[in-house]
């Protein structure tokens, strides 16, 4: 049976993953996004946490107040899950903008378009 890993060993997981995709980065720039990387380490794993809970206990919830007001609403652990995913998308959007911008390779032209002019 496999041992389900701590919250902080997968996070520790998610900040090694996260620095090998970044590893084109200068160390001054590393230091710089730093934060979003622990950052964002921490908000994956808790989305993790609660996708589960979503799985288990569904996207709507029953609620009560008082004793006369019942009904359903969006799940609370929904609403979490929302809010933290758009600041994790936020932060991943701010490392991926900080990595080097890629040079487009020139496409060697295979002949076609040169044929094309001449004959038109």
């Amino acid at each position: 049976m496999e041992q389900e890993l701590s919250f902080s060993e997968r996070r520790e997981a998610e900040e090694k993953r996260l620095r090998n995709a970044l590893k084109g980065l200068s160390k001054e720039k590393l230091k710089v996004v730093d934060k979003f990387i622990v950052d964002a380490s921490f908000k994956m794993v808790q989305l993790q946490d609660l996708h589960k809970v979503i799985e288990e206990e569904g996207v709507i919830e029953e609620y009560q107040n008082g004793a006369n007001q019942t009904g359903r609403k969006v799940s609370s652990y929904v609403q979490v899950y929302n809010a933290l995913d758009k600041s994790y998308q936020s932060q991943i959007k701010i490392l991926l903008d900080a990595l080097p911008k890629e040079e487009k390779k020139k496409v060697e032209s295979d002949g076609f378009d040169a044929f094309v002019s001449k004959r038109g």
